[in-house]
């Protein structure tokens, strides 16, 4: 059964993520769309890095974050990069792939593939 999340759809099984994950936080990367072929960052094993390691990976907006990720954040607003990139400066910051159906809905077209598939 897909699943969405503000701007995809996936049949990711959401029971399959751990409830506090070791790290700030747990994401779950896809294969690089045709729209984002350069990716987001690499995944070495389990963790996430911007350091070459690993397979280079398109965030899939899919994730387990603990209080701690953002704290000290603004209540009302503030970019997720940064944060992220401390995270896996940090070593903090962990993830896994996902080989199963994804799709970004960013556009009328995408959304229109996503319903044929």
């Amino acid at each position: 059964m897909p699943r969405y999340a503000a701007d995809i759809v996936s049949d990711f099984d959401y029971s399959t993520l751990p409830a506090e994950p070791e790290a700030l936080a747990h994401l779950v990367m896809v294969p690089n769309p045709p729209f984002h072929p350069s990716g987001d960052f690499w995944l070495d094993g389990a963790r996430l890095n911007e350091d070459g390691a690993g397979a280079r990976l398109t965030f899939s907006s899919i994730a387990v974050y603990r209080p701690e990720f953002v704290a000290g954040e603004s209540a009302t607003y503030f970019k997720l990069l940064p944060i992220y990139q401390r995270a896996m400066r940090d070593r903090m910051l962990s993830g896994e792939k996902y080989d199963g159906f994804w799709a970004n809905l960013g556009t009328p077209e995408q959304l229109r593939e996503a319903d044929r598939r």
